[in-house]
């Protein structure tokens, strides 16, 4: 894998949703690594989150809840992904149905999270939002996630940004701008 950042920082909380969630097992606390997010009606969840500002995503980890005993991933860890990407009005029949920017098929071991899931980088392109629709898990009734993380880089307007900070910090403005300001 490409030496990609954790973009935890760049997750805007105020644009988290998840379709089909347990009232008592929601995205936050999973996103937060503290909780468990779980499917309420059936098996399928539609998570939603939005970024501070547009990023470039390289690898994703999904994690499953880990069965003690086996070591591996539970029945209820995500196995069919579908990934869209700037669609944060996305309904259930269009994850069904619309084509999906990558469709991932993990294995109980990818679901263990311990390792990120590269994805195609060039159809990661200025992603504002990212739609994750899973749609089947490895056979439970409910789906159960631990975790979710993203790799990548931030968008080329951040990057300047961050760096126009540090390079020019003490700069202030001087006398009146054209607009009076």
């Amino acid at each position: 894998m490409a030496s990609y950042a954790s973009l935890a920082g760049e997750i805007d909380q105020s644009r988290l949703a998840c379709l089909n969630e347990d009232a008592e097992h929601t995205l936050r606390p999973a996103l937060e690594n503290r909780g468990i997010l779980q499917s309420d009606a059936d098996e399928q969840l539609l998570i939603s989150i939005g970024f501070r500002s547009e990023v470039r995503l390289g690898a994703i980890k999904l994690r499953g809840v880990e069965d003690r005993e086996t070591g591996e991933a539970c029945d209820s860890a995500p196995a069919k992904v579908r990934l869209f990407v700037n669609r944060p009005d996305l309904g259930f029949d269009d994850a069904e149905s619309d084509p999906a920017v990558q469709e991932l098929d993990l294995t109980r071991a990818d679901a263990l999270g311990s390792t990120p899931v590269e994805l195609k980088f060039v159809k990661f392109q200025k992603v504002d939002s990212i739609q994750i629709f899973v749609q089947e898990n490895h056979g439970d009734a409910v789906t159960q996630l631990t975790g979710i993380e993203f790799y990548g880089m931030q968008g080329e307007l951040q990057v300047q940004l961050e760096r126009w900070k540090h390079e020019a910090p003490d700069i202030k403005p001087m006398g009146k701008s054209l607009f009076g300001i």
